[in-house]
């Protein structure tokens, strides 16, 4: 089973090299428009639109 992912930080090239071997179709938030400064929502929002489960290691990203 393979999944659409995006992924908020950069794992690095190895991480992201094994995920797609794997068979997933993997993008980063980083390689996006406006990414830098990007308010969670909108990195939320985007995962959502474009039908991608977000991986993140950002334990804040998303707590109020």
């Amino acid at each position: 089973m393979s999944c659409r992912l995006r992924v908020d930080r950069d794992p690095g090239p190895p991480v992201i090299e094994a995920l797609r071997q794997a068979g997933h179709d993997v993008d980063l938030v980083s390689v996006l428009p406006a990414a830098d400064g990007a308010l969670a929502e909108e990195v939320f929002a985007s995962a959502g639109k474009a039908g991608r489960v977000l991986v993140t290691a950002d334990p804040g990203l998303g707590a109020r």
